[in-house]
């Protein structure tokens, strides 16, 4: 097959990128290729050659027609369609035995609407038009740190692609939209997203942040979900598709410096208080002493270094919650309350100061501000 296919009358060159084929091939195919490749002075037929195991049924029994103990791809991609069964396949280790079992579909499925869900909510939050680019260096806070996380995981992705371990690149994407983007960057970010004013310096960065993350975090799952790719590709806007399809674009070679490998080092231990806090905020909630975290506040210790802010990032907004009063100590010591004062209608914080701004007796201070600028721009 190497010396009929691979020759320019396919348009084709020698040697192959990759063979693949089951274990079984490793006399067959494979062997008789090699050795008749080399007979013939031809070097090697493929660069790599990669083995998977065989697909058996749940009690362990190779898959056959004459058993009737075959799962039909068809039949799955009809009912949760190709990228379910895609994504089903990059989660296991294919170097061994699989055995299938329809149950283990379920959890492909709850993964893709994991990462497609993020995706739907990142695209809902861009900008069309044209916006400076971003600029690394001026970043702050949270912003700063899912910027080098994401650069980390695209490093590892695209490494783990090289060495087509499909199933570790799958887990930790999984992992970063679930644990990074939808349980901590995501989150805190939507009161910014929703209420701060648009042209606001900070939107407009962690703007930019997801213009990066979309671009990045679509190029890598192309390989995964081909069709839901393509389709989040089509709803970027114009000026970050640097070509007409995801397959087409290229990987980008993101490598961290050793400062900014120390730097998203140091952020371990803030993370690491941040979700002890959050259980505190949650046993509060279980005891009926707060409803949403928002009508919270919480007094703590940090380390001398956290005590002001979280390398730039709020505590009350890292916290989701309305206030946060921050001492230096080493020790634990947290308190939940139930925040003073009346609930903003359009953050949703309980503050001391809703009530006494001109333009509406319902908000806070922060978005009477906003909504003054607002009304000033649409009068204007």
């Amino acid at each position: 097959s190497h010396y009929n296919v691979l020759n320019e009358n396919y348009g084709l060159e020698r040697p192959s990128s990759v063979y693949l084929e089951a274990t079984d091939q490793h006399r067959g195919w494979f062997g008789v290729s090699l050795i008749t490749s080399v007979a013939l002075g031809l070097s090697r037929p493929a660069d790599y050659i990669i083995t998977h195991g065989l697909i058996q049924d749940k009690q362990g029994k190779k898959m056959s027609k004459s058993l009737g103990n075959v799962i039909s791809p068809l039949e799955i991609v009809d009912r949760s369609g190709a990228d379910v069964l895609r994504l089903w396949f990059a989660s296991v280790d294919y170097t061994a035995d699989f055995r299938a079992d329809l149950n283990q579909l379920e959890d492909a499925k709850e993964a893709y609407r994991k990462l497609r869900n993020t995706l739907r909510f990142i695209l809902g939050n861009l900008k069309e038009e044209n916006e400076e680019d971003l600029s690394p260096d001026r970043l702050t806070g949270l912003d700063r740190y899912i910027y080098l996380r994401f650069r980390e995981i695209f490093s590892f992705c695209v490494e783990e692609y090289r060495k087509f371990q499909f199933h570790r690149m799958y887990r930790e994407l999984r992992n970063f939209a679930i644990i990074d983007l939808s349980g901590l960057y995501l989150d805190v970010r939507k009161d910014r997203l929703y209420c701060d004013l648009p042209d606001s310096f900070k939107r407009v960065q962690t703007q930019q942040v997801l213009s990066f993350l979309a671009v990045g975090f679509i190029k890598l799952l192309a390989p995964l979900i081909p069709f839901t790719s393509e389709e989040a590709w089509k709803f970027l806007p114009e000026r970050l598709r640097e070509s007409n399809s995801v397959h087409l674009s290229t990987f980008s070679d993101f490598v961290n410096s050793d400062s900014e490998k120390e730097e998203l080092n140091a952020w371990k231990s803030a993370l690491q208080l941040r979700s002890t806090l959050m259980k505190k905020l949650e046993e509060a909630r279980t005891d009926d002493k707060i409803g949403g975290s928002l009508e919270a506040e919480i007094c703590f210790n940090a380390p001398e270094e956290l005590v002001e802010n979280v390398y730039g990032e709020d505590w009350a907004d890292f916290l989701i919650v309305s206030r946060a009063f921050v001492s230096q100590g080493e020790e634990p010591s947290i308190n939940v309350f139930r925040a003073e004062g009346t609930k903003c209608q359009r953050c949703w914080k309980r503050l001391p100061e809703v009530g006494k701004q001109e333009i509406a007796d319902d908000v806070c201070e922060r978005c009477g501000t906003v909504l003054e600028k607002l009304s000033w721009i649409n009068k204007k």
